[in-house]
């Protein structure tokens, strides 16, 4: 799982972001100015030879106002987060395969 918590709408949003130490403080973010977003990349099994991987991600605006500039945020970039998301999937799916292969070329029996 990774999480990130700050201004995710700001113009400079690398310094809008905070770093919690740990995860107490991480769950523990309160200011209304910001936001906290968490993401894991899940994985289920479908039959012997088949996986499902996906991403699921949550956030949380800790305030009205964060809630409204996140939501505008949002709809201008949700269409990017599927494509870097569907990207990133078929790198994870190619690097599978092809570990899945090469370990089949060098079992020993």
């Amino acid at each position: 799982m990774y999480g990130q918590a700050g201004r995710f709408w700001s113009p400079n949003e690398r310094a809008a972001l905070v770093s919690p130490r740990t995860i107490e403080e991480f769950r523990g973010l309160s200011d209304p100015r910001f936001a906290v977003a968490a993401m894991n990349i899940a994985v289920e099994a479908l039959a012997p030879a088949r996986t499902r991987l996906f991403t699921e991600t949550r956030v949380r605006c800790l305030g009205a106002s964060s809630r409204r500039r996140f939501r505008l945020y949002w709809l201008v970039i949700r269409p990017f987060s599927g494509l870097l998301r569907r990207a990133m999937l078929r790198g994870i799916k190619t690097a599978a395969l092809r570990d899945a292969r090469h370990a089949r070329l060098t079992v020993e029996y």
